[in-house]
C-alpha cells in the first residue's frame, strides 16, 4: 500500500522549524465554550420541549450533532495540543470523554493506534472506511446502520467492554498490541464517566422526575446520529471515492488523508477546529489544529495527490453516490 508523496521543495523537519506549535489559548476556549455551550443550549431546550415526536425528532438530530462536536476538542486534548498544560489537557480531555461516554486515556490510546495504522486492517476505526461497495444497498446500508444503533456495541465493547474485560482478567496483550500498553481504563475516568453522566441524567431528567428524557434526549443521539456522522466524517476523510485511483480491497490500495477546502456553509455545520484539513494533521499530528491552514498555504497547498483533496464535503459525497 503506498502512502502519500510528501510535498516538494522544503522538508517536513524545516517546515516544522519554520512554524509556531503552540497552541493558541483564545482559539481552544472558543471552541471548548462553544461545544459545552451548545450541549447546555440542547439540556435547555430538552426541559422546555413541546409534545409530539416530531419535537423529539428534532431534539434528537440536535443532541447527536451536540455531541458530534464536543468531539473535536476531546480529538485535540488527546493530542495535547488543546493548551500548553498536559494537566489541562487531561482535564478538558475527560470531561469531554465522560460526555461522549468513553475514557480519555483509552480514547488517546485507539486515537494514536489510529495515527500508526491508518489505510489498513490494524487500524482501529477501520470499519468506518476500509470497505469496497458491491452495490447501492450496501451502500445504503454502510452509512445508515449506525442510525439503527449498527454500530453501538461494538463501540461499547472497543471504549468500555475490552479494557474493563481486560483490567479484571489481568490480560489484555491482544489490546495491549492493538492500542498501546495497557489497554484499560483508569479508575479516575471510570469516576469521570460515572460522574458526568450522572450529572446529566440528572439536569436532562428533572432531578430524576422523566428518567425516559435521559434515555431518548441523550443516549439514544450519542447511540445513533452522533455515530452516524463519526462514520460519515471518517469515511469523507479516509474512504475511496474512484477506485480506480484508490481500492483498499484491490492492487491499487493507497493510504488516503483527504482535505476539504470546504466552504463557510459546511464549516460551521460539519467540520470544527480545522478539521477539513486532514491530510495536514496526519502529516502534522503534533501541530496544534490552529496552524494546520498555515500548513496547507504553505507547505501542502497545490501539491497534494488529487485523491487526497475535495473542493467541498458535498463535492466527495457526489463521489461517492457514484461509487456503485
Amino acid at each position: 500500500m503506498t502512502a502519500p508523496a510528501p510535498a516538494a521543495g522544503m522538508t517536513r523537519s524545516e517546515f516544522l522549524s519554520s512554524v509556531d506549535r503552540a497552541p493558541n489559548l483564545a482559539y481552544s476556549v472558543g471552541h471548548l465554550t462553544a461545544a459545552w455551550g451548545q450541549l447546555a443550549l440542547m439540556i435547555g431546550l430538552l426541559s422546555v420541549l413541546p409534545e409530539g415526536w416530531p419535537w423529539k425528532l428534532a431534539a434528537v438530530l440536535g443532541m447527536g450533532w451536540t455531541q458530534y462536536r464536543i468531539y473535536f476538542p476531546l480529538h485535540e486534548a488527546a493530542h495535547q495540543t488543546l493548551f500548553r498544560s498536559a494537566a489541562a489537557n487531561r482535564i478538558a480531555g475527560r470531561l469531554c470523554a465522560a460526555l461522549l461516554f468513553s475514557s480519555f486515556e483509552n480514547f488517546t490510546r485507539i486515537h494514536m493506534e489510529h495515527h500508526r495504522s491508518w489505510g489498513s486492517a490494524d487500524d482501529p476505526g477501520s470499519m468506518d472506511y476500509l470497505v469496497h461497495f458491491r452495490s447501492r444497498w450496501h451502500q445504503v446500508a454502510f452509512f445508515g446502520s449506525p442510525l439503527l444503533g449498527g454500530q453501538l456495541l461494538v463501540k461499547l465493547w472497543e471504549n468500555l467492554g475490552e479494557p474493563l474485560l481486560a483490567a479484571a482478567s489481568g490480560r489484555g496483550a491482544e489490546r495491549t498490541r492493538r492500542v498501546g500498553a495497557g489497554g484499560r481504563i483508569p479508575p479516575v475516568d471510570l469516576a469521570w464517566l460515572a460522574g458526568v453522566q450522572g450529572g446529566l441524567f440528572v439536569a436532562i431528567s428533572g432531578l430524576g422526575a422523566r428518567p425516559l428524557d435521559y434515555v431518548w434526549g441523550y443516549l439514544l443521539p450519542g447511540a445513533t446520529v452522533f455515530l452516524f456522522l463519526a462514520r460519515l466524517r471518517m469515511y469523507l476523510e479516509h474512504g475511496p471515492v474512484d477506485y480506480a485511483v484508490s481500492d483498499y480491497a484491490g492492487d491499487n490500495a493507497r493510504r488516503i488523508a483527504r482535505t476539504h477546502r470546504s466552504n463557510l456553509l459546511e464549516r460551521p455545520l460539519f467540520s470544527y477546529m480545522n478539521f477539513r484539513l486532514h491530510y495536514e494533521h496526519h502529516l502534522f499530528p503534533s501541530l496544534p489544529s490552529v496552524r494546520l491552514p498555515e500548513v496547507y498555504r504553505r507547505f501542502t497547498s497545490r501539491r497534494l495527490h488529487p485523491d487526497d483533496f475535495s473542493r467541498s464535503y458535498l463535492h466527495t459525497l457526489r463521489r461517492i453516490a457514484r461509487l456503485p
